[in-house]
């Protein structure tokens, strides 16, 4: 019985989650970002609780490798891949659905912190348990047969809040946040930049259909910035990741007297005396 439960989560229930949660930006992509999705706020919501509820479960932790790693990096990781490729809206229907995938992003990324700082820390990977961002490491990352997951994770977490690295460290051709560049000459002179149609000196203000953004709303790459709150929580899963890298240490009496001797000398207290043969 136990196994026939266990068999239901892993084929039906985790399948159903995963497509499910991406129903929430179907028929979404560079050229057409105005569709909602199929399901509601609420629905994404109940999706997102009990995707962190399986997460938290470590004796299903184990059991749901494979969905993990399909849920991490199809649903936590495109939703971050596609946050910062929306484009820039140039009208009220693009602006509108903007607003409504940015409702979705919030609830994934609340989830996501939640599994990026929430867990026993007494324990350690090693021991069943530990910082999402170790386990996700441990599981994947270091095992040849599967994807990166916490690697690729902490790339588009950092890639949302503004980083111009990649995964292997150099810079990006184009930074995802970078700022447009100052238009020069080929003399090194800034370009005159151009009246306005609205100016005092040409008149009363002449109305266009067309919106251009300005050079702090788009990208390098002509996309809009990501909102600031969601930008927020992005560097809250990223702190909270690598706070529990910290939090987990459990060193051993020989590492401890080492700290102890370390912090005795940059107290000024002197060099603690040699160890006695």
């Amino acid at each position: 019985e136990d196994r026939s439960l266990l068999q239901i989560i892993q084929d039906d229930l985790c399948l159903a989650l995963l497509m499910t949660g991406q129903a929430v930006w179907a028929y979404q992509d560079n050229s057409n970002q105005i569709a909602p999705g199929f399901i509601s706020l609420e629905v994404l919501s109940e999706i997102c609780s009990t995707l962190s509820t399986l997460w938290n479960s470590t004796s299903l932790r184990k059991h749901l490798v494979s969905q993990f790693e399909s849920i991490f990096s199809g649903f936590y990781q495109r939703a971050l891949v596609l946050l910062r490729k929306r484009i820039n809206p140039n009208d009220s229907i693009t602006f509108h659905s903007n607003l409504y995938f940015d409702a979705g992003i919030e609830i994934i990324l609340e989830s996501l912190v939640d599994i990026m700082t929430l867990h026993d820390h007494r324990l350690t990977v090693a021991h069943g348990n530990g910082g999402t961002l170790e386990t996700l490491f441990a599981f994947f990352d270091c095992n040849i047969k599967r994807s990166d997951v916490a690697v690729g994770l902490m790339v588009e977490l950092c890639r949302c809040t503004g980083s111009k690295v990649d995964e292997e460290g150099d810079i990006l051709v184009a930074s995802v946040h970078g700022d447009l560049p100052t238009p020069h000459n080929t003399d090194g002179t800034p370009t005159p930049v151009p009246e306005r149609p609205d100016s005092p000196m040409n008149g009363p203000p002449i109305e266009t259909e067309e919106f251009v953004p300005s050079n702090d709303a788009v990208t390098a790459e002509g996309y809009r910035q990501v909102p600031p709150h969601l930008r927020e929580l992005c560097a809250e899963a990223i702190i909270g990741g690598m706070k529990c890298l910290f939090r987990d240490d459990h060193p051993s009496d020989q590492t401890k007297t080492e700290r102890h001797n370390r912090q005795s000398i940059m107290a000024g207290d002197g060099a603690p005396p040699p160890p006695s043969l």
